[in-house]
């Protein structure tokens, strides 16, 4: 036989496998149990906030511990900040996401948006799906992703953010790379973005079209705020109709 409980006022640790920890708040909520008490689901309402050990922060109308599954859903929408603070911090928000506490991976399933909020500089991000990882702090967003840095579009497949400590180290955008900006465009197979140096690497088959001239190598590196630019194995094609125009790098503060 099992019963249901109504309580308010909850406050509840969960562990995950290797010790990791998330607290949840919530105002009210229900617990399912059977005649030994012991609790099947747990379900909260009326603004939930979570707190992970790591440094996210996530706030939801409503929550579900599942405990066959081990893991937290969250049905409706869902806004995260962290997993460090200052210039680096990043808002993301999204529908449909699984907290699973067997291997901390955290997945948004739908309309994820991300952005930079510490900084002057302006940093979007729009994806299908997101999965965060509850100890390592690597945000990676799949499927259909754009990207905005100041006045360039970049499109991917996927993107991988690291951060360390209350930095945002590094980017690595790959599968279907494109970047654009007014007349200017460039293809790889790979961007690497260095924020500390701010330092743009493209790697694989590396293409930079502007005004009908293309340069083209292996790798290319943008460094020096566009003041630097290095090509591994460069092929350069001119034409001798355009104009010369300063080259505008991915520029981040």
């Amino acid at each position: 036989k099992k019963h249901q409980w109504k309580v308010f006022d909850i406050k509840v640790h969960f562990f995950s496998d290797n010790g990791s920890v998330y607290e949840v708040t919530a105002p009210e909520g229900t617990i399912d149990s059977t005649e030994k008490n012991e609790v099947m689901k747990l379900r909260l309402s009326k603004e939930v906030t979570t707190k992970s050990s790591s440094g996210y922060t996530f706030i939801s109308p409503d929550a579900e511990y599942v405990k066959e599954s081990h893991e937290l859903l969250f049905p409706g929408n869902i806004q995260i900040t962290g997993p460090v603070k200052g210039p680096s911090d990043i808002l993301i928000t999204g529908d449909q996401m699984t907290l699973n506490l067997k291997t901390n991976e955290i997945t948004i399933n739908k309309n994820v948006f991300a952005r930079r909020r510490g900084s002057s500089e302006i940093m979007t991000l729009n994806s299908n799906q997101a999965i965060l990882n509850g100890i390592t702090k690597v945000a990676v967003f799949k499927s259909n992703v754009r990207l905005k840095m100041s006045e360039f579009n970049i499109h991917s497949e996927v993107a991988t953010f690291h951060f360390n400590k209350n930095t945002l180290n590094s980017a690595i955008l790959s599968d279907n790379l494109e970047v654009t900006s007014e007349d200017k465009k460039i293809t790889a197979k790979k961007l690497i973005v260095d924020f500390k140096t701010k330092t743009f690497t493209f790697q694989g088959n590396s293409e930079f079209l502007s005004g009908g001239d293309s340069l083209s190598g292996d790798e290319l590196t943008i460094s020096e705020d566009g003041r630097k630019i290095h090509v591994s194995n460069a092929k350069a094609v001119f034409n001798p109709n355009s104009k010369p125009k300063p080259i505008r790098p991915l520029k981040i503060d």
